[in-house]
């Protein structure tokens, strides 16, 4: 647990390692779904499979760039629960990884929120 002190701006303890708990989750579920759609879908129910995207080049770079992007904010939260990073240092690497999606094309759009 992390307890509030020094540099730290929660007021209650709060429990280190989340966002790794929450990368992890992540990884998981893309490991599932890759092997889903390596080995095929016949074994899944009829309604989850329309909905599953199909592999191409284009997206698998997109999903690689999201991948790397996460590893690395990931990586910065787990250096700043480890040696309490400066706040200067964790905003320059996620904007970094932000705005390298961002001129990738890849940006949240609420225009194509699925149904």
């Amino acid at each position: 647990m992390d307890h509030p002190a020094g540099g730290r701006q929660h007021k209650q303890p709060v429990p280190l390692l989340g966002g790794m708990a929450i990368f992890l989750s992540l990884v998981s579920v893309t490991i599932l779904h890759a092997v889903v759609m390596m080995h095929g879908v016949d074994y899944l129910p009829e309604w989850l499979i329309g909905k599953l995207p199909t592999p191409n080049s284009h997206a698998w770079i997109k999903f690689m760039a999201i991948a790397v992007a996460t590893a690395v904010i990931t990586a910065v939260g787990l250096m700043d629960d480890i040696w309490e990073t400066s706040v200067g240092f964790r905003m320059i690497v996620e904007l970094a990884a932000a705005c390298t999606l961002v001129y990738m094309g890849i940006y949240p759009s609420l225009a194509g929120v699925p149904d």
